[in-house]
């Protein structure tokens, strides 16, 4: 069975074989001819040695995907991401299975002084004609989409018509041809093309092999400035990113927030991890850009689509239930399988009720958890503590703000025996139900708790939370973090898009609030 790669190349074939004979060839010679292209290879590079390259793309659709962004002006997009910092633009112009169009790239190349790749399935000589006559300054040349003389071939026509080559490879094999062909520009795509499904751990496993004379460009699943900054660390140059940028109301903004994150901190190799300098984020970008301050957690994850789509929205964390009577209980190799697909600076956190240290700890292994949600009765607190052995995962503690509300308990600090929590979840659930109750409790009453709790803990404020009522929750308690799970559900177990994204919108407006 031909591969998504295969019918795309194929379909393509068609296309230009139909599009030649039509073609005013010499009117397109005269238009390339008009055109100098202006440098795009060299602007990645001289970008590259001292700060960050990116390479904005503008994406109307994908296959993969669908429609990404409506509101399609290329010249306009152009302009935003060129103030925005971008070093250079990608410009799809294949119009069956992107919408997009040469038009497309003649429009956004000369809105900006930038250099623009026409981003499309290169197969033959034509097309590079055509790059070069609608403006652009560099060609994509896809290894996996070319026999090893029509790479060859394809490479010398680029380079005849002055015309740059980004040589895209997903495999050792793939990365060995690039460099056989002589490109000095290669990118590492994420994205298996014949699959679509996207793995970072492609780009650093590739990172050391690319030569040093090669300007290394990372493509495809990077959602966030730590992305950014972990190739950075691996050895990459520069950047294309396209569908974050895309999917945002402000592409200039997304772009400019990407860029103050990665640069504001640093990534260790060695530990792994990630350390913001905050004053420097400040001095450096001032006003302009909005940082998130409130923790935002997802809960009772059940697929792969609900998990991308909250960490694309912005989530901090993500909540996986291991817990039986719950309609979102989820099994640990399932779990396992979302996990590696999540960008890494989202937190994986399982969700374990009167659960035996044991199994928690089998669980938190099979499923590649990277913290721990504990809820128990309180009664057998020093009992489900006892033997829990969490390594370097974060520890949660859940309690029922009604054990302090109608109990009476004493508030007694963060710490259990020899844990030490990261945060304490104030919710609303019960014995019978430990959480996604959708009901809240007594905000007002509890504010003086919550005050007192955060003396000597970051406190998550839990139970039923919407997007119509998170910014009153925060608003009235001053949280560290929120959590959800219902309040953003069509069904219990399946997530509502629009909800997700209303929800965390929410929580960012409280802030600025």
């Amino acid at each position: 069975m031909p591969s998504r790669l295969d019918q795309i190349v194929a379909t393509t074939r068609r296309r230009i074989a139909q599009s030649r004979v039509k073609a005013d060839l010499r009117l397109l010679e005269r238009q390339a001819q008009d055109h100098i292209p202006r440098g795009f290879r060299r602007a990645l590079e001289a970008k590259g040695r001292g700060s960050i390259a990116i390479i904005a793309e503008l994406k109307k659709a994908s296959p993969s995907r669908g429609l990404i962004r409506a509101d399609f002006d290329p010249a306009t997009l152009a302009r935003e991401l060129e103030v925005a910092g971008a070093t250079a633009l990608s410009v799809l112009t294949d119009e069956e299975f992107f919408q997009g169009s040469l038009e497309n790239l003649q429009l956004a190349s000369a809105s900006t002084r930038l250099p623009c790749l026409r981003k499309d399935f290169i197969v033959d000589e034509f097309q590079l004609l055509e790059a070069r006559a609608y403006c652009a300054d560099a060609v994509l040349l896809i290894v996996a989409a070319l026999s090893v003389p029509e790479l060859s071939t394809m490479v010398n026509g680029a380079r005849n018509q002055g015309l740059d080559i980004l040589c895209e490879v997903h495999d050792e094999e793939e990365l060995q041809r690039a460099v056989d062909a002589g490109c000095d520009l290669i990118g590492v795509n994420s994205r298996d093309l014949r699959t679509f499904t996207v793995d970072l751990e492609t780009a650093f496993h590739l990172a050391s092999l690319i030569p040093k004379n090669v300007v290394s460009v990372a493509e495809s699943g990077i959602h966030s400035g730590v992305d950014i900054a972990r190739l950075r660390a691996a050895g990459y140059q520069a950047f294309l990113i396209g569908e974050s940028l895309m999917k945002a109301k402000s592409p200039g903004d997304a772009l400019r927030t990407l860029m103050a994150e990665a640069s504001s901190g640093q990534w260790s190799v060695v530990s792994g991890q990630w350390s913001v300098n905050h004053d420097r984020l400040w001095r450096t970008y001032g006003p302009l850009t909005t940082f998130p301050m409130t923790w935002i957690k997802i809960c009772g994850m059940t697929n792969v689509e609900d998990a991308l789509l909250a960490a694309d929205a912005g989530a901090d964390a993500l909540g996986f239930v291991f817990y039986k009577p719950s309609p979102r209980n989820i099994d640990p190799e399932k779990v396992r399988a979302v996990v590696a697909q999540l960008p890494p600076q989202v937190e994986k956190v399982g969700v374990f009720v009167d659960e035996s240290p044991e199994n928690i700890a089998d669980i938190a292994d099979r499923a590649q958890l990277t913290a721990l949600q504990l809820h128990f009765n309180p009664s057998s607190a020093d009992h489900g503590l006892q033997g829990l052995s969490p390594g370097n995962k974060k520890v949660y503690l859940a309690l029922p703000a009604a054990l302090f509300l109608d109990a009476g308990t004493q508030w007694g600090g963060s710490n259990q025996g020899s844990i030490a929590f990261s945060a304490i979840f104030l919710d609303s659930g019960t014995s019978q139900q430990p959480g996604g109750t959708g009901k809240t409790f007594d905000w007002q009453k509890a504010a003086l708790l919550v005050e007192a709790m955060t003396k000597s803990a970051k406190v998550v404020v839990a139970g039923g939370l919407n997007p119509l009522n998170v910014g009153e929750a925060i608003r009235i308690l001053k949280p560290w973090g929120v959590d959800v799970a219902s309040g953003v559900e069509a069904i219990p177990g399946k997530k509502d898009p629009k909800k997700v994204q209303a929800f965390i919108a929410a929580v960012r407006r409280s802030e600025t609030s």
